[in-house]
């Protein structure tokens, strides 16, 4: 199964829009998060979904830095990926993976697996993305583990870091050749 990764511009990024909420649910799930006051999945007091949007017009905001992927199969938005370039990433990444995301009935098909493929294969570099260690992230632990033994030369390094607001993370990191 191969899905269609599509550079999401003004005029697609619609549809990141109405995946996102689903996104931000199945992170709840993961990073124990609940929603604010008003039902969002966010942590300021936005009142609506186009509000908690607003946020992320940083990703249209600069075609040479930030990449927002869409994920389709069969003519159906799937999925999305966001990708940044430097200064938006670790010091020691030219580019990461900030959100990965793949609709609950499209996974275990392989479109994940495709999608992060294609989306690797674009950008030579130092990649770094980070997770979530807990037994809660179980299933997206095993997918990113047997992508990454799998792609290239299967080399990568997994390092469990704290962030600046004291969230344990998962950071994996590797090279991709061109």
């Amino acid at each position: 199964m191969k899905p269609t990764l599509t550079f999401a511009d003004a005029t697609k990024k619609y549809l990141i829009k109405n995946l996102y909420p689903l996104y931000l649910h199945d992170m709840a799930e993961i990073w124990d998060l609940k929603p604010n006051r008003h039902g969002i999945f966010e942590e300021d007091d936005s009142k609506t979904l186009e509000e908690q949007f607003s946020h992320f017009e940083i990703w249209w905001s600069d075609p040479l830095t930030f990449f927002p992927y869409l994920i389709e199969y069969e003519g159906l938005p799937v999925g999305f990926a966001l990708i940044a370039k430097s200064p938006y990433c670790p010091k020691e990444s030219a580019i990461c993976l900030h959100e990965f995301f793949i609709l609950r009935p499209y996974r275990e098909m392989g479109l994940g697996k495709a999608a992060a493929k294609m989306i690797f294969d674009e950008f030579p570099g130092f990649w770094s993305f980070y997770t979530n260690p807990t037994p809660r992230n179980r299933s997206a632990l095993k997918f990113w583990r047997s992508f990454l033994q799998s792609y290239g030369t299967g080399e990568y390094k997994e390092t469990l870091e704290t962030t600046e607001s004291g969230s344990k993370v998962l950071a994996f990191r590797f090279n991709v050749n061109s």
